[in-house]
């Protein structure tokens, strides 16, 4: 029964990876709804929870994946003389989907090798990473709406996402503190 349970969770990993590589590549679809696209990233987590996959599968993928991610957004915004990332960057797409499961993969592989220090951050950045997920997008459309981008686009996709990170990592401890406000960020 364990190993129907690992195959049918394979199985569905790797058609919502089909449909984030459709997603990336522009397709339409019932595939693009919200739900859909970013439930998988549940499925996800179970599955490298539960089932490991081997370093040499997920570590150059996910590596390949960042490379090609900042490569595709950098030269795309330095073709058009201002920043965009042509999708480069969205949740619904193959590419990032395979960069979070990098992350995901070290910090569970690596993480207990961690000095004391580095870990606790971890595990305190790890307490509010739904917040931070929940949040960033509040502080990115700013950046996004006003233009600002004064400097050149490989020097602001960098910036910009450790800014909104951290604003959101803010918020989201302060959120935490209150009764009223904790369960808006779990």
């Amino acid at each position: 029964m364990q190993n129907a349970d690992q195959v049918s969770g394979y199985g569905l990993l790797l058609v919502w990876l089909a449909l984030t590589g459709l997603y990336l590549m522009g397709w339409q679809g019932w595939w693009r709804d919200n739900l859909v696209m970013y439930s998988g990233y549940l499925i996800l987590g179970y599955a490298l929870w539960r089932w490991p996959p081997s370093a040499w599968l997920v570590i150059p993928a996910g590596i390949l994946s960042l490379v090609v991610t900042e490569w595709s957004a950098i030269t795309a915004s330095l073709a058009a003389g201002e920043y965009t990332s042509a999708g480069w960057f969205s949740y619904k797409t193959l590419n990032t989907a395979l960069i979070a499961a990098l992350v995901f993969y070290l910090a569970m592989r690596w993480g207990e090798r961690l000095p004391v220090r580095l870990k606790n951050g971890v595990s305190n950045l790890s307490r509010y990473s739904l917040g931070i997920y929940l949040l960033h997008p509040l502080f990115l459309w700013p950046v996004r709406a006003f233009d600002l981008y004064p400097g050149p686009s490989w020097v602001m996709i960098p910036v910009w996402t450790v800014v909104a990170a951290g604003l959101a990592m803010g918020a989201s401890v302060l959120l935490a503190r209150y009764r009223l406000t904790s369960w808006l960020v779990p």
